[in-house]
């Protein structure tokens, strides 16, 4: 019985060297194929039963494959944006068609290429399936079922815009610019502007202009409460030609003092306080002056809680060219009393010195017997003199204007004398600008703070901007507000959630038929030195249209699509599947695999999460083969099958000779 039992198991030890034979052959053969997993033969002995120790039964042997699909093959640099490969553990899914409807299978063959209808399929007909993803990148729901993924198809977006969502300026403002009026009038001329292109949501590219006005501190205007005062001196002086207490005028506001007194002469207009006040380093910067429409000087404090006060002599301005023309040609020596302090003026009044006078005197016109009294304002004109006169001493005297400007009087009676008493002479209402007003005007609108989370240090006097964001083709404000300077030449502002100094611009219409954008702009790499202007960069994010060039995939499975204005489209993901016993898959068609009993199923991860493997871009998976190893093999196996042949043959033999007794 043993002996043919020898014959038995020596076959037996053919087949499974057969068999180990046949697994050496293919995997010689496939030493090439990308992500091919070799495969090993393991013998098993397979012993019979026996009744004792007396009698030896011989046994067999058992060939049994070994599939070595969790071993790592060595990855391949390629020249192609669509070939990847997985360094860890996991699995492509692929389908063999597009319709989704057919049964999934795994691979690690990653070599695929677009089809002609966009669709990426591998060397083996196999299509690349993932999550598609959406507007914000994310991922669809219930991603863990199978269900989720679609057959990859790039051909998706034939061109591609991207509307502009962010704009970065780095530029250094002027710190030496002049300052301008706060608020900022209408009209002013920008003292720097620079103008980026962005793009919307149908491409076209639009012009968005930053206009830069250095002005003065707008945080006096912050106050709610605020006082005003009455104005000392603010006399009239009733004659003009003759300044009677030359004297200097001092103006403070707060705690500010004009750098020297304004010395009043007789030579002096009243433009030349207003530049005076205006035109001091020390005062132009806390208040302004101006002649109203009323001939008022107002004197405005940019901060309400200063008050503004006037001091010095009783004599203010005088205008010496208008007095000229208002003397007698029968002028004599007369005295004139010297002018005192007018009636007070309350916050909200406006000096009405046509109506009140300090220094209200008559001319008295005496012709013979006949006397007739002018009451003299500094509302009057010479024609007001010379009507009065021709009108009530008509058939008495004549009263005209000479050609060198003096008033002649003549007695029409030759017996008869002209006197003139008081002699003080009339103004031309030049004077009504002579007066002060306290002005307590409403604050105007506090500004906008720029950047929009606001100011994180105190602000310096010196360091404000105005900003304006202007369409440039229509003239379009977008946005306006102020933004301050430290003392180190940085923008004072916080920083947004992301970090920024930003702007948000929030539903911009172009008027072009395009979606209303959203633009946040960061002015953090704004700059105040003194020195010129300077625009280091001025970079958006948007594209114009533009047609589609190519596809890649990246290190975390994103699929994109590539264009040629430069901007890339994220369209699918690709998941990696993962198993708990990848070696008991059962092999497929095309290097493919699916999921049985022994190998668990399968599990959907991202790339290099819950221990999937990473993906690396342009690179594929060789075959694990190891040829000296397989030669190796060969050579063991051929050695093993000769040997079964022997004992067969030796086993014929000895049958042979036990026939021979016959």
């Amino acid at each position: 019985m043993s002996l043919f039992g020898s014959l038995i198991t020596g076959v037996s030890a053919l087949s499974a060297q057969a068999q180990s034979m046949g697994m050496i052959a293919n995997n010689i053969a496939n030493v090439s194929t990308v992500g091919y997993k070799r495969r090993e033969a393991a013998f098993q002995s397979l012993v019979t039963s026996e009744s004792g120790n007396a009698r030896y039964t011989p046994g067999s042997v058992l060939s049994r494959t070994i599939q070595k699909i969790n071993s790592q093959g060595a990855l391949q640099q390629t020249n192609a944006p669509t070939d990847v490969a997985i360094s860890g553990n996991g699995f492509f899914v692929v389908q063999r068609s597009v319709d989704g409807l057919q049964e999934s299978f795994f691979t690690r063959a990653g070599s695929f290429t677009e089809d002609e209808n966009g669709f990426l399929q591998n060397t083996a007909g196999f299509f690349l399936m993932g999550w598609r993803l959406d507007d914000n990148g994310d991922l669809p729901a219930g991603r863990d079922d199978i269900s989720s993924l679609e057959p990859i198809n790039v051909s998706l977006l034939g061109g591609l815009t991207k509307a502009t969502t962010s704009a970065e300026f780095n530029i250094n403002l002027d710190a030496a610019e002049p300052r301008t009026d706060f608020p900022v009038s209408t009209g002013t001329q920008a003292d720097f502007s620079r103008t980026v292109r962005v793009f919307d949501s149908l491409g076209a590219g639009q012009d968005l202009e930053l206009q830069f006005t250095h002005h003065i501190s707008p945080t006096a205007y912050s106050k709610s409460a605020y006082t005003a005062t009455q104005l000392e001196r603010d006399t009239v002086l009733s004659s003009l030609n003759n300044v009677s207490n030359t004297e200097t005028m001092v103006v403070n506001v707060g705690t500010i003092t004009g750098t020297t007194p304004f010395v009043v002469t007789s030579t002096n207009t009243v433009q030349d306080f207003i530049n005076y006040i205006n035109n001091d380093t020390n005062l132009r910067d806390v208040c302004t002056a101006e002649l109203d429409d009323n001939d008022q000087i107002r004197i405005y404090a940019r901060n309400f809680d200063d008050i503004v006060t006037v001091t010095g002599g009783a004599t203010v301005v005088g205008t010496q060219n208008a007095a000229s023309a208002l003397g007698f040609d029968t002028m004599g020596a007369y005295n004139h009393s010297t002018g005192v302090n007018g009636t007070g003026l309350t916050p909200t009044t406006v000096l009405d010195s046509i109506t009140n006078i300090d220094n209200t005197e008559s001319i008295d016109i005496t012709v013979g017997t006949s006397t007739y009294t002018f009451a003299a304002t500094l509302t009057n004109t010479v024609q007001d003199l010379i009507d009065g006169v021709n009108t009530n001493m008509a058939g008495v005297a004549r009263a005209e204007l000479t050609a060198a400007g003096a008033i002649k009087i003549t007695a029409l009676d030759r017996n008869n004398t002209v006197a003139i008493a008081n002699n003080v002479v009339v103004g031309t209402g030049m004077a009504t600008a002579l007066g002060f007003t306290a002005v307590a005007e409403t604050a105007p609108t506090p500004p906008t703070i720029l950047p929009d989370p606001g100011l994180s240090n105190t602000p310096t006097t010196s360091g404000w901007w105005q900003l304006k964001m202007v369409d440039s083709e229509t003239g379009t404000v977008i946005k306006s507000g102020s933004m301050n300077f430290g003392a180190n030449g940085s923008l004072n502002g916080l920083e947004d959630l992301d970090g920024l100094k930003s702007v948000a611009l929030n539903d911009v219409n172009w008027g072009n038929g395009s979606e209303l954008q959203d633009i946040v702009v960061d002015i953090g790499g704004l700059t105040q030195f003194s020195g010129e202007y300077n625009v280091t960069s001025a970079t958006q994010n948007g594209a114009e249209l533009g047609l589609r060039t190519g596809v890649e995939i990246d290190r975390d499975g994103i699929v994109s699509a590539r264009f040629s204005n430069g901007q890339t489209s994220a369209l699918f993901k690709l998941p990696i599947a993962t198993f708990t016993s990848p070696n008991n898959l059962s092999e497929q068609i095309g290097n493919s695999y699916n999921q049985t009993s022994d190998s668990g199923s399968y599990n959907l991860r991202e790339a290099g999460s819950g221990g999937a493997g990473l993906i690396e871009a342009s690179a594929v998976e060789s075959s694990n083969v190891d040829i000296a190893d397989e030669f190796t093999k060969m050579i063991v196996t051929q050695r093993a099958y000769s040997a079964g042949t022997k004992v067969i043959r030796t086993a014929d033999e000895m049958t042979e000779e036990l026939l021979r007794l016959r």
